[in-house]
C-alpha cells in the first residue's frame, strides 16, 4: 500500500493571522513511497520544503533526516493515519512496513 507524501513551504494562517497546524495550499506537490519489508527511500527534500503531510494506510515505521532509514525501531504510524513533520533541507523520508 502506498504511503503519500505532501510537501510544504510553510504552515496556514487562519482569518485572523493566526499560524494553524496544517500545511498551507497548495503544497509543492505530493509523491507516493510504496511500503515493504524493506525500508524504501525518498529522493533529498528541495530546499524549499519545510513540512510534509505524510498518509498511510498501513501500519508503518517512519525515519526522516539526512540519509535516514527505517528500521523496526522507528517512530510508529498506525494504518489509516495522517501526520505532519518538519523537515531541512537535505532530509529524506524513509519508510518500512511495522509487524
Amino acid at each position: 500500500m502506498p504511503v503519500t507524501v505532501t510537501q510544504y513551504t510553510r504552515l496556514a494562517t487562519d482569518a485572523a493571522g493566526h499560524t494553524v497546524q496544517v500545511g498551507a495550499a497548495p503544497g509543492l506537490g505530493s509523491f507516493e513511497l510504496t511500503n515493504g519489508a524493506s525500508a524504501v527511500n525518498s529522493s533529498p527534500f528541495p530546499d524549499t520544503v519545510r513540512f510534509i503531510r505524510v498518509a498511510t494506510d498501513a501500519k508503518i515505521r517512519v525515519a526522516i533526516g539526512v540519509g535516514a532509514t527505517a528500521t523496526s525501531t522507528s517512530p510508529l504510524m498506525h494504518a489509516n493515519s495522517t501526520e505532519f513533520f518538519s523537515v531541512i533541507p537535505g532530509d529524506r523520508i524513509s519508510v518500512i512496513n511495522s509487524a
